[in-house]
């Protein structure tokens, strides 16, 4: 690496002749002078190429290491100083800041694709802390001045720390906080409810802890990429693989239980129109108030007919678990007993149930893709679904270029108007885009939600867009897989 800087400084001499040492536009200067103050080369005819040698101890450089230097400087208050790294080639850049000032000033050396953080200025509140970007809290003083969300993991601990802040156009903000040294700690926060304003912050997270694994013990959601990187390609096999919408936009539907109202007031028109749709089922709840008049033989039914397919929502409906068990039980139990009850329906699925408490140890509603590899929740997920809904912001909108995506969200219906829900779908006609819908029909004809006649009126859109040739009405598993690409 040695050779190619010489080489290089070498075609960056002057005419033939220049010894380098007539002023500006001077070439090669050779081998800089060891303990020479980087400082004092402020004169035009300091400006060409010099040779830093690793041994030279060069004061005010930005490494010790040896490196090419470029010194530039005009005489018109202007003066350029940039260093590079042999071997490694990193490149280091400052200029003179106060030309009138005895001795001259330069600015701080930054390193070239570095990132740049702000600093936390002492007794800063971290709750306050919401606009993105990167931040640097420098030493254990400023730590100690800290108000507001510091980990109460890491009371009275406190030093030097990185955190990276973002957020959505909502007012949802995440954080993530490194803290060096001793420590060495990484932990992660998000706001949660949106009930005031700004939204609160929930409790930190230890992305480096394994979630509600017995300690000593194995964890059961051990091997969970591998096993999904299987599921996933058993899954597009099993459903053709890839599939053309011939550049159409495609619309979804799901429906999260409540099976009474969806027997009794949805699902025929439903089926009417040809529209397919997905079920979220509990396997344990068949017998509460809003599912108790449908059995799972009549779902068995409508799976066989061909418009519905069935996702795992948890074998205890929207209940927290904390416990191993009470994860592994509600997740692989789940499914495995959805899949006795139901024999006609593939469930590759997961649909995020939501639940109030720890949120299944930090989980929550699976916002970030770190929910699904460092909690026990979304581990198990992995390893024993193909595919999972999730929270990631603003992907209820789908791209459609058949690569499946995990942790993608949905546009909520029942608190919508009628219009409200065909202009989302108009967006996606517009973009091409895939759309994901949503409805708890136990919700339907209640004060504030949707109607059933408000509801057919979306279906009856979807309908004759279809039938006009503009578009797709499919599945949930096969929104998954739709390329719109032409």
């Amino acid at each position: 690496m040695a050779n190619w800087a010489w080489v290089f400084v070498a075609n960056l001499k002057g005419p033939k002749g220049d010894t380098g040492a007539q002023g500006p536009g001077n070439g090669y200067k050779g081998t800089l002078a060891s303990n020479t103050d980087l400082n004092t080369l402020t004169a035009a005819s300091d400006t060409g190429f010099y040779h830093m040698s690793s041994t030279g101890n060069y004061v005010n450089s930005p490494t010790l290491a040896g490196g090419l230097l470029e010194v530039k400087v005009t005489g018109l208050l202007a003066g350029e100083q940039r260093m590079t790294r042999y071997q490694t080639g990193e490149v280091w850049q400052r200029v003179i800041q106060s030309w009138t000032a005895t001795p001259k000033t330069w600015t701080d050396w930054k390193r070239e694709g570095a990132i740049d953080p702000t600093l936390i200025a002492s007794g800063t509140n971290l709750d306050d802390v919401r606009t993105p970007g990167d931040y640097l809290i420098p030493n254990t003083t400023t730590a100690l001045s800290l108000t507001g969300g510091w980990p109460d993991a890491l009371q009275p601990t406190r030093t030097t720390a990185h955190l990276r802040v973002d957020a959505t156009s909502g007012g949802i903000v995440w954080q993530k906080l490194h803290v060096f040294g001793g420590p060495g700690t990484y932990l992660e926060r998000a706001t949660g409810t949106i009930g005031t304003t700004p939204f609160p912050f929930r409790d930190w997270k230890d992305l480096n802890a394994s979630s509600a694994v017995t300690p000593g013990g194995t964890d059961p959601g051990a091997d969970a990429a591998l096993a999904n990187m299987l599921r996933v390609a058993d899954f597009t096999y099993r459903r053709g693989g890839i599939w053309k919408t011939n550049g159409l936009p495609v619309v979804s539907f799901r429906v999260d239980h409540g099976l009474n109202n969806w027997n009794d007031k949805l699902r025929g028109p439903h089926e009417s129109k040809g529209i397919p749709y997905g079920l979220a089922l509990n396997s344990r709840s068949w017998s509460v108030a809003e599912n108790d008049t449908v059995t799972p033989a009549m779902v068995n039914a409508w799976v066989t007919a061909g418009l519905c397919e069935i996702w795992n929502h948890g074998a205890n409906g929207h209940t927290d678990q904390t416990t191993e068990a009470g994860i592994v039980d509600t997740v692989v139990n789940g499914l495995a007993e959805l899949r006795e009850q139901l024999p006609a329906a593939q469930i590759d699925g997961w649909i995020v149930p939501g639940v109030g408490g720890t949120g299944f140890n930090g989980f929550v509603n699976g916002s970030t893709p770190e929910k699904f590899y460092t909690t026990l929740v979304g581990r198990l997920i992995l390893k024993y679904h193909a595919v999972s809904t999730g929270a990631f912001p603003g992907t209820y909108r789908r791209i459609l270029d058949g690569h499946l995506r995990q942790g993608q969200s949905h546009f909520g219906m029942e608190s919508r108007t009628p219009a409200e829900i065909i202009a989302e779908i108009q967006l996606a006609q517009t973009n091409k885009r895939g759309l994901q819908l949503m409805i708890h029909p136990s919700l339907v004809d209640q004060p504030g939600y949707i109607t059933t006649s408000q509801y057919v009126e979306v279906l009856d859109y979807v309908k004759a867009e279809v039938t006009a040739g503009r578009l797709l009405a499919k599945g949930m598993y096969d929104l998954l897989l739709a390329d719109a690409r032409l």
